[in-house]
């Protein structure tokens, strides 16, 4: 994928709210540790992680052309950041 520098993040969670264009994609992966994915579709979407410590993040997945993924399992959260395409993806937790 082209574009700007691109990170792995993880964090404990709390509270994870999907907006409608979210959708889970088959069953947890065992060959990935137990992580289920998770796609974010269409024209409109956004993610909003609460982090154990009450810190949340935001993360705008609309209108990019570029879905953009998730995956969970238990408490924790992982997703590649990338500011250009998924504004908030590398931010700060506040």
């Amino acid at each position: 994928m082209s574009g700007g520098p691109q990170v792995n993040r993880m964090a404990t969670f709390l509270e994870v709210n999907f907006s409608s264009e979210w959708s889970p994609q088959g069953p947890p992966d065992l060959n990935d540790g137990g992580f289920l994915n998770w796609n974010s579709f269409g024209s409109g979407g956004s993610i909003r992680i609460t982090r154990s410590d009450g810190k949340v993040l935001q993360i705008n997945t609309s209108n990019t052309g570029v879905a953009f993924q998730v995956q969970t399992r238990d408490n924790v959260i992982r997703w590649t950041a990338n500011e250009e395409f998924w504004p908030g993806s590398n931010g700060q937790f506040q």
